[in-house]
């Protein structure tokens, strides 16, 4: 299995295999060189150098494979700790970048679960509800027809309430019926009609001219409508 490292300011992320251990253990300072661990490379140099100055060539014999079973005994802790050093974190595989968490799809695929997307298509079609038939009321619009209507003095308050309530019940709103103004009554004791003051004619007391005479009534005429009683 993988160990994963993520760089938290760039997101960027590297990877070694726990069989690093057996590459070390085979290929040596090779293996150090090209994992960059070029520090190491050095000390097991000295180690190695210093033990041909005291010991000789038997010495360097003895000692060189003994490095190479410490190292490759301790090269995952070694290239973990480097991570870590510079600051990076260990990441799950296959978690989302930048989190360090798993990502659903992968912990999905990894229990054998299925994904959304999977279950969207496999669930069986659920029957669609068809909305009632005919068109919806614009409840706005007749809120602000019987506001207007209130406002005129057609509806009263307890009327406009009515309604109101009617209305948002889902209920039609009901306008009332709006009567025709009666036409005003003549006043009491009023007559129509007079006399004309040259032939006596009846006429009507707007009259311009009398119909039987043609005396015309004016501000300039001697003629005159009698009223009643003159």
């Amino acid at each position: 299995m993988d160990r994963t490292f993520e760089n938290p300011q760039n997101g960027h992320r590297e990877s070694f295999s726990d069989s690093a251990w057996l590459w070390s253990l085979l290929f040596g300072w090779i293996y150090l060189l090209a994992v960059g661990l070029w520090g190491h490379v050095f000390i097991q140099i000295f180690i190695v150098v210093v033990c041909a100055l005291v010991g000789g060539g038997p010495a360097v014999v003895l000692v060189t494979p003994i490095l190479w079973i410490v190292y490759a005994a301790s090269i995952n802790t070694i290239l973990a700790n480097r991570y870590l050093r510079q600051g990076w974190r260990e990441v799950q595989p296959g978690s989302v970048a930048g989190t360090g968490l798993e990502s659903d799809s992968s912990r999905q695929a990894r229990l054998g679960l299925q994904t959304p997307a999977q279950a969207a298509s496999t669930a069986p079609a659920m029957p669609v509800a068809t909305p009632p038939a005919g068109p919806a009321p614009f409840v706005a619009d007749e809120l602000v027809k019987l506001a207007d209507l209130r406002d005129k003095g057609v509806l009263t308050p307890d009327e406009f309430t009515a309604q109101k309530a009617r209305l948002l019940a889902g209920g039609p709103s009901v306008a009332p019926a709006v009567q025709p103004a009666a036409a005003p009554a003549q006043p009491s004791g009023v007559v129509a009609y007079g006399r004309c003051s040259k032939c006596e004619a009846q006429v009507r007391l707007d009259a311009t001219s009398c119909p039987n005479c043609t005396a015309a009534f004016n501000e300039w005429s001697t003629w005159k409508i009698l009223r009643p009683g003159e």
